[in-house]
């Protein structure tokens, strides 16, 4: 009897751990997916706000959580309910010649109070995925103006 709970218990335990790792796998797969699309954006915005994390992807590609501090400019093709929303956090991708640009205007803050913070422009694609539509870089002046 207490080899059968023991099977039970570890077939459970086996089932539990393939599926959480599935899960991630699944997760880490549509990443890769939604950072490989086209860069064609049906419409993008500017704006400052600041780096929460960055993940790295294959191919010099990422995927980073930006905190809006305010949007500047904004494409034809939003409505009032879907503009971007200062302090909310956003999650966008970037190919390999934005993200370079970002690890740079990241590292070149790394020791001042501006750390972390960025100037963007975001592109949305067909999909409703947000990327990198250039190369951050470094607030500047008053308010980051």
């Amino acid at each position: 009897m207490r080899r059968r709970v023991l099977r039970v218990g570890l077939g459970v335990a086996i089932a539990a751990l393939l599926g959480i790792g599935g899960t991630l796998g699944a997760s880490y797969a549509l990443d890769l997916l939604r950072s490989n699309e086209p860069q064609i954006y049906t419409r993008s915005y500017s704006g400052f706000g600041y780096v929460n994390a960055v993940e790295g992807l294959p191919q010099g590609r990422c995927k980073l959580s930006l905190k809006l501090y305010n949007w500047v400019s904004l494409s034809p093709g939003f409505s009032l309910s879907d503009m971007p929303r200062a302090q909310a956090t956003y999650t966008l991708y970037g190919h390999a010649k934005e993200c370079q640009g970002l690890e740079i205007t990241l590292a070149s803050g790394k020791n001042t109070k501006d750390y972390g913070h960025i100037f963007f422009t975001a592109g949305q694609t067909r999909s409703g995925t947000w990327f990198l539509a250039e190369a951050p870089r470094p607030p500047t002046g008053c308010g980051f103006l």
